[in-house]
């Protein structure tokens, strides 16, 4: 329970007040407390599904990364072609695709 006291009596230090922190007012009812606390907690946790996402978008980059250095000086040649018959814009789209994902 120190530990509770101590964090609150760092916000007060900083200006803050834990009621500005869940954008209450002062005196509100526990139940107001809580539905504040538990909309701020969802909001800074990741769903799952983002989670995924932005772990697939790494290891597809970590990959292209090492291929890039397995190969050396032959990526333009690699480049030219499409890889597994794809079209070059069909990749390129995937591609922005994924950073529109990952800037979200």
């Amino acid at each position: 329970m120190a530990h509770v006291d101590e964090a609150a009596r760092r916000l007060s230090k900083s200006g803050r007040t834990l009621y500005a922190v869940l954008e209450l007012k002062k005196g509100a009812s526990p139940e107001d407390v809580k539905k504040a606390y538990r909309h701020l907690s969802s909001c800074v946790c990741c769903s799952l599904a983002a989670v995924a996402v932005v772990a697939a978008v790494f290891a597809v980059e970590h990959l292209n990364h090492l291929l890039r250095r397995l190969i050396g000086g032959n990526t333009n040649r690699m480049s030219r072609e499409s890889p597994q018959g794809q079209e070059p814009k069909v990749i390129l789209e995937t591609k922005n695709i994924t950073k529109m994902i990952i800037k979200r």
